[in-house]
């Protein structure tokens, strides 16, 4: 075991002792805003993830105060920098419950990251196409003319140089598959 996997390892001990049995010492308790300080992590989000699972339910005081192990820092850092990966919150519980293993299975943890850089890039070719339709679009604009916007047609898919693969497809519940699949509420024509 390298020494930089030694202390994943003592990370995740100490997230599980928290979570269950009591260390011999206890660590002081930190209360939600103090976490939530610590972690750079909202206390409303906090709260989310403790109601959906991803952190466990904290002891709280005779008051009712949620208090929080210290450990719940780290685990609230993992989920912060998975976020800004791009990995969902279900994502994210999966890699949770692989890194709570001990040791974490490195080549299903590649995987989902592969599938994660697959999406990104995904994405990124949806945005592209994007920038080439607004840059199209834009230069209709640059041109000058007097009447009516090509800007605003196109938008209304008068004149559409905007073309399906940005703009999507609408289904019959008023959504619109656009870039990467993704479901867009569709606005209707006023006219």
């Amino acid at each position: 075991m390298t020494p930089a996997s030694r202390g994943v390892a003592s990370r995740r001990r100490e997230e599980r002792e928290s979570q269950g049995a009591r260390p011999r010492r206890q660590a002081a308790l930190l209360p939600i805003g103090a976490l939530a300080r610590e972690s750079g992590v909202a206390i409303d989000t906090i709260r989310y993830y403790e109601k959906i699972g991803l952190l466990p339910p904290p002891p709280r005081s005779a008051g009712g105060q949620r208090l929080y192990p210290p450990a719940v820092a780290a685990r609230l850092g993992f989920i912060r920098r998975a976020r800004a990966l791009g990995f969902s919150l279900e994502d994210i519980r999966g890699l949770l419950r692989l890194a709570d293993g001990d040791p974490a299975p490195c080549a299903e943890v590649a995987a989902r990251a592969g599938r994660q850089r697959a999406a990104i890039r995904a994405r990124i070719a949806a945005l592209q196409a994007m920038e080439a339709a607004l840059e199209r679009l834009l230069a209709s604009c640059a041109a000058g003319e007097t009447g009516p916007c090509p800007l605003i047609e196109a938008l209304y898919g008068e004149n559409d140089p905007i073309g399906a693969d940005v703009a999507g497809r609408e289904d019959e519940a008023g959504e619109v598959s656009g870039p990467a699949g993704r479901k867009i509420r569709a606005g209707r024509r006023r006219g």
